[in-house]
């Protein structure tokens, strides 16, 4: 009998779609023989995402929603197979997630096809988990066979659980890195694409699309014309036990411009001097293999990486799915 696709419906069984989510993610760790049960990076595969209320808002709901479009593949009044994508405010582009049950792969191109329809202009990302060293999975494999292409660089999350213990040793020199709160997110993500880093744009905008207080920015700046050379970023994280941290440490260094190691150094080590004065216990953040000595020197300072890497695909919705 033959499927068919439409939107998630509010008298879905959500607790079958996210089912279905949190097991592909599973079971692509197990494929590629991801442990993430250390303590640092423990996953529970059982965590709800309230996906009901992503897709249908309580009254009253203020809170931005992110997930825009969702489809599922239905058999025999059975959902099969589910698709939706995560799109940050004030981006054009999006975050695509799936899962299905086992002999139903090929739904996925069916579903894709749906969402590339709908959303007619932008880039679509997925992502593709590997253990570190390894450069092909096939998950990659699968998703290129849509139509996806892998970026040229892979982020590794990196995080620091006793951030109190830190070392502040390092001297700053503050002719070099200056903070400033004037600047929108928006202006950060629109240098971001002029530099060519669609995805980060997107993804500082995931964290950072409204304005706040806990928003902190420190920017590296020439010397002579006093132009951006780089940022760094995060947001303050406030818990009801009194615990302050962060989990959206980023940077980004133009590349059109001459930065020495020196001053991205001073960039990193700013932005982490300026965590230790606000109190922050714990930081975590995603970091490029473009800064692979970024990710040597945070991981001398106490930093663990994950067990896992992450590769970026992109698929630009004026493509079609094969």
């Amino acid at each position: 009998m033959a499927g068919t696709i439409r939107r998630i419906q509010r008298t879905d069984d959500f607790d079958k779609i996210e089912a279905l989510y949190m097991q592909y993610i599973k079971q692509q760790h197990n494929n590629q023989g991801i442990d993430l049960n250390r303590n640092e990076f423990r996953v529970d595969y059982n965590w709800k995402l309230n996906f009901k209320d992503n897709f249908f808002p309580p009254k009253g709901r203020t809170e931005y929603v992110y997930i825009d479009e969702g489809y599922v593949y239905v058999e025999e009044k059975e959902i099969k197979a589910m698709m939706f994508t995560k799109t940050p405010k004030g981006s054009s582009n999006s975050y695509v997630h799936c899962g299905y049950l086992p002999g139903y792969e090929k739904s996925v191109i069916k579903l894709l096809t749906k969402i590339q329809k709908k959303q007619s202009n932008g880039v679509l990302y997925k992502f593709a988990e590997m253990l570190p060293g390894q450069i092909r999975s096939n998950e990659i494999t699968t998703w290129e066979g849509m139509g996806f292409k892998v970026e040229s660089y892979y982020t590794t999350w990196m995080i620091n659980e006793k951030f109190t213990n830190w070392d502040t040793s390092f001297q700053i020199d503050p002719s070099i890195v200056h903070v400033r709160t004037t600047n929108q997110p928006f202006d950060i993500s629109s240098m971001m694409e002029e530099d060519n880093e669609y995805y980060l744009a997107t993804e500082f905008l995931e964290h950072f699309s409204k304005e706040t207080p806990e928003n902190i920015y420190l920017y590296l700046v020439d010397s002579s014309s006093q132009s951006i050379k780089g940022v760094a970023y995060y947001k303050v994280n406030k818990h009801e036990d009194g615990n302050i941290g962060t989990n959206t440490f980023g940077f980004h260094i133009r590349p059109h411009v001459k930065v020495s190691q020196n001053e991205v150094d001073h960039l990193i080590y700013s932005a982490l001097l300026s965590m230790r004065q606000l109190k922050i216990s714990y930081v975590g953040g995603r970091i490029s293999s473009r800064y692979f000595d970024t990710i040597l020197m945070l991981s001398q300072q106490g930093f663990n990486h994950s067990p896992m890497i992450q590769v970026s695909m992109t698929l630009s919705c004026g493509e079609r799915s094969t």
